[in-house]
């Protein structure tokens, strides 16, 4: 009987073992010019894989709401991302912010699980 492999892990695993991405930067000639050479044909692979851009929009961005808790403002924020399609966002933030507008952020993207954005900003109520 044939040899035969029922395993996905098995099978990704073989596939991988001496797979090489087709831009991959290996530091070969190792100067700034082949890593300049090398990103610029990744940004332009990149760039034809995503296809066009949406065309820019007026982000119209609104606050449905703004609380106060735990030593943070948390707001719902919503603004237009590209013609027909708005995109809800959680924005937490200090009540003070410094004269020059300056604040520190972090950028947190949530997953396509189950679980969605509201446990990422520390909301289990959904």
């Amino acid at each position: 009987m044939a040899e035969r492999n029922f395993s996905m892990v098995e099978y990704f695993n073989r596939r991988a073992k001496d797979w090489r991405p087709e831009l991959s930067f290996d530091g070969a000639g190792d100067t700034l010019t082949d890593w300049k050479r090398w990103q610029s044909a990744a940004s332009d692979k990149l760039n034809e894989l995503l296809g066009a851009y949406p065309l820019p929009v007026d982000m119209n961005a609104e606050v449905e709401y703004s609380v106060q808790r735990n030593g943070l403002i948390r707001e719902r924020v919503v603004f237009d991302s590209e013609e027909g399609m708005s995109v809800p966002c959680t924005l937490l933030k200090l009540p003070t912010v410094d004269g020059d507008g300056s604040a520190p952020a972090i950028l947190c993207c949530h997953g396509h699980g189950p679980y969605g954005k509201e446990p990422v900003v520390g909301d289990a109520s959904s």
